[in-house]
């Protein structure tokens, strides 16, 4: 049996990766949209505010999304659209998956003479399920219906398992019914959900009725997916059938299943290679979960998810092969590996245990190896204090081109969405209705600004100060890009918004906190966040500009130039 001080360690180590997560999800907060988040959730509001009652079922490319448009419609209603519930419902879901995978290995160890061990294995998956790893998932306000699509099968797979062993409790069945219903509203993996919990039905032996219930709604979920994938058929590439060679589609599922090991520090063949040892696992338990029936344990339940897991692997190598297999090493991807890596220790947990508990040198090499793991895991989870206030402002500046109307297709990017006429759509119509993130004080003051009179002629100057890029907009008529440094008697806190001001009127933001190399030569470290990057429209460039610094109530004055060239 471990030591108390053993267990409280793992509570430690649990806790401090949970608390890492939380500062990670401090750093990278932003109210501003990210990907399908501009159409899935602000334009699906907006629709809804037009009044277009359709919106509620239309399917969302091949992802029926219903689940988070409800959420979306929760924090647009309730909360402003700030995102600020969404991550707080996306971190709520992680540790639920966190909590179910505690409860499995409970069923899996109880009534055994390893049961002594559930809470320290427990508290290990806890924290491998808390990983930074898949930061996209936990970061990215649309994500928490990619950790419902895994979390709610597989909870519906479980409470079959104890329905069919506590005496056929009739909640237990419907309730599995219920979460399949609602996984059909998050992704496109979910299509399976039904099939896992019919598989697993039948081989712990539930009766007729109930399987047979549970195939109709097999037929009914895949009708509906196609249902509702053949109107969006245009807006998927379907091009990756005849140009990824089943070779590189075998590499890119290896190396899903792989990632785990990836996060760690793995090189890639490595991971691959640790893959195909996932793959040989889940295939020899499919094969016992067919030819097996009658065990009335959770490990059907268990291997029923394993399959499952892997589905949603094999759909992601269909549909995204064609981009390289790096990208199966993508954060957004970890969630059902992790899951799939716990549910199979979990599987192999009690001959493990067999084994370490045969000797004292067993057991020490094992409170080794999660020592040392827990140790690697930490260090990986301190990925979570980066600052990240670069990629912020890059989010920030994208969405001022959208205030402005100006077009910079390259800074759209940040925002994982490059077409600039759909977000101008949507950020016009936003922007007349007064909705998040264009109805933030800080949106609503710089738009105001641009227009007014200022006079700074009496202003006194800052210390130092210069533009190093100014280029035109190529497609918006008297629009600039502006870039540069501003040195005032304090470092820059944060991202602040200063302005350009010529002929006493103000043309142009700029969002201060850019790392200038420049700046922490000449100054220091301290001052390295002084750049500045904006927009200005309506400027003339042949005429004198001044960088207004509004809180140090100081300016900068750059003499005429000659623009340079658009890159």
């Amino acid at each position: 049996m471990l030591r108390p001080v053993s267990v409280g360690l793992l509570t430690l180590v649990m806790a401090a990766m949970l608390a890492l997560l939380l500062v990670g999800v401090q750093k990278n907060y932003s109210p501003i949209p990210h990907s399908d988040m501009w159409m899935g959730g602000l334009g699906f509001y907006l629709d809804h505010l037009d009044g277009k009652a359709s919106v509620w079922w239309r399917f969302h490319n091949e992802h029926p999304n219903h689940l988070a448009r409800l959420l979306f419609w929760f924090d647009y209603e309730w909360f402003g659209g700030r995102a600020i519930m969404l991550q707080a419902f996306n971190v709520l879901v992680l540790l639920g998956i966190a909590v179910f995978m505690g409860s499995c290995t409970t069923e899996v160890l109880r009534e055994s003479s390893h049961e002594r061990w559930t809470l320290p294995v427990a508290l290990s998956l806890a924290a491998w399920q808390l990983q930074w790893s898949q930061q996209e998932n936990i970061v990215w306000a649309f994500q928490g219906v990619f950790f419902l699509a895994q979390l709610l099968p597989c909870v519906g797979a479980y409470l079959l398992s104890v329905h069919a062993k506590n005496d056929r409790q009739q909640w237990t069945a419907w309730a599995a019914v219920l979460l399949g219903c609602l996984a059909w509203g998050t992704m496109a993996n979910a299509i399976f959900a039904f099939p896992l919990m019919a598989v697993v039905a039948w081989r712990v032996g539930c009766s007729k009725h109930l399987v047979g219930f549970l195939v109709v709604l097999c037929v009914l979920g895949c009708g509906l997916y196609w249902l509702g994938l053949a109107p969006q058929g245009g807006d998927l590439d379907r091009r990756w059938a005849g140009a990824v060679s089943w070779s590189d589609r075998g590499i890119y599922l290896l190396s899903m299943l792989g990632g785990p090991f990836k996060a760690l520090r793995a090189p890639d063949w490595l991971a691959q290679v640790a893959g195909a040892g996932v793959l040989c696992l889940v295939v020899w338990h499919g094969l016992v979960l067919i030819t097996r029936r009658g065990d009335l344990g959770v490990s059907v339940a268990l291997r029923g998810m394993t399959g499952y897991l892997t589905l949603t692997a094999l759909m992601a190598t269909m549909g995204r092969a064609q981009l390289g297999y790096e990208q199966a090493f993508s954060s957004r991807y970890q969630t059902p590996m992790l899951m799939l890596w716990a549910v199979l220790l979990m599987l192999h947990l009690r001959p493990l245990l067999d084994w370490v508990t045969q000797s004292r040198w067993r057991r020490g090499a094992a409170i080794m190896a999660v020592g040392v793991l827990s140790l690697m895991l930490l260090e990986r989870q301190c990925q979570a204090l980066r600052r990240q206030d670069q990629a912020l402002l890059g989010k920030e500046l994208a969405l001022l081109q959208l205030e402005l109307q100006l077009k910079d297709e390259a800074q759209l990017l940040s925002l994982g969405f490059p077409s600039w006429e759909g977000l101008s759509s949507i950020a016009n119509r936003a922007m007349a209705y007064g909705v998040s993130p264009f109805s933030t004080p800080v949106s609503l003051a710089r738009r105001a600004l641009i227009g007014k009179t200022i006079d700074v002629s009496a202003q006194p100057f800052c210390e130092n100060g210069a533009i190093s890029k100014l280029a035109p907009l190529r497609d918006s008529a008297g629009g600039w890009r502006t870039q540069g440094w501003l040195k005032t008697s304090r470092p820059v806190q944060g991202m602040e918004v200063w302005h350009l001001v010529q002929n006493r009127k103000v043309v142009g933001v700029l969002l201060s906190g850019l790392h200038e190399p420049e700046m922490a030569l000449k100054y220091g470290r301290v001052y390295e966040r002084n750049g500045f990057v904006g927009y200005a429209l309506g400027m003339d460039p042949i005429q004198d500009i001044s960088i207004w610094n509004p809180i140090d109530q100081c300016k900068f004055t750059v003499a005429s130039q000659a623009p340079a060239a658009h890159p």
